[in-house]
């Protein structure tokens, strides 16, 4: 069996299963036993477009609403920018989710699937909600207000994603899954298969499993609906592109920043800002107030075309009388 025939089965038996839609392995290499003409040690090079995932687990759709619950200053920050910020895996709440992708990490290198050079890749993520589930659920909206909308008192940013599969690049774009990671359990299984029956020695696939770890989390933060956005970047990338620093917790975490509204070409993908949710607990004046400030920042933008309301938990879970603390 020559090299192209090999690649071949093994898009076939091992990615298609997963990945329907990632197409032919683009670029690949082998090294051969010349004594005996076998084919032994092959490097595959896996697309690093976003296409690659469609439709498959890790994919969403042209036209899907992500909402990003903040404090009012954050808010205030990103509207005016015209940026979200992506901060370094190192900055995960929780721990567990940087110790299963070191733990991939050691597991791959110690099969020899994993390649060295990756080690000087970082991820930078940002974390929101699917909005559609949280719109229509009171009780989740109401915990995602209290655990990152500064508990009714921020607000919420709803942003579509609008933009082709093709043109993303390095960038992946998924909803969470709060179970163990069974397309990695899976996936690896059909290649340490398809490697020992055909005795070869195939890497490569760390490409595409060290990321996808980035979306499983523990079933406690289920009720987050989550959708993250994930930036993988090159060593070169990170000295070379705008890379900025900021605390949390305590700690100095390296973040990046993606603009939004921009239609600029690019391999990012592209959001358009499409609400602005104000916070259970603002009062009905405080409410038109900060209508009116980010009716002023958008002036400054060009006139975005995003709306403006107060969640309806105000109803269910604030009276006017009450006081913000």
């Amino acid at each position: 069996m020559d090299l192209p025939e090999i690649l071949y089965d093994y898009y076939k038996s091992v990615l298609e299963p997963f990945f329907p839609k990632c197409g032919q392995i683009s670029r690949y290499s082998g090294m051969s036993d010349f004594k005996n003409d076998i084919i032994s040690d092959i490097k595959i090079t896996l697309d690093n477009t976003y296409e690659f995932f469609k439709e498959s687990d890790f994919f969403i759709d042209k036209g899907t609403e992500i909402v990003h619950f903040t404090s009012l200053q954050n808010a205030i920050s990103i509207v005016k920018d015209l940026k979200i910020r992506l901060y370094s895996i190192d900055s995960l709440d929780d721990p567990n989710e940087v110790k299963r992708i070191t733990d991939i990490i050691t597991f791959l290198e110690n099969d020899n699937i994993y390649n060295p050079e990756n080690q000087k890749e970082s991820f930078y993520i940002f974390c929101g909600s699917d909005y559609t589930k949280i719109n229509s659920d009171k009780s989740a909206e109401f915990n995602m207000w209290r655990l990152y909308g500064n508990s009714g008192n921020g607000i919420g940013l709803v942003f579509k994603y609008d933009d082709e599969p093709q043109n993303i690049y390095k960038c992946y774009l998924s909803k969470v899954y709060y179970e163990n990671n069974s397309i990695f359990q899976q996936c690896y299984q059909n290649h340490r298969k398809f490697a020992d029956e055909h005795n070869y020695t195939i890497s490569g696939l760390d490409n595409v499993l060290v990321p996808l770890s980035l979306f499983y989390k523990d079933h406690i933060y289920k009720i987050e609906n989550e959708i993250r956005i994930l930036k993988k970047m090159s060593l070169l990338e990170n000295r070379t592109k705008t890379i900025g620093y900021d605390f949390k917790k305590s700690r100095k975490v390296p973040y990046y920043d993606l603009p939004f509204n921009s239609k600029k070409l690019g391999a990012e993908p592209n959001l358009e800002l499409t609400k602005i949710i104000i916070g259970y607990k603002y009062k009905t004046k405080e409410k038109q107030e900060l209508e009116q400030l980010f009716d002023g920042l958008n002036y400054l933008n060009e006139r975005i075309p995003f709306t403006i309301e107060q969640t309806s938990l105000k109803d269910d879970y604030f009276n006017e009388g009450q006081s913000h603390k």
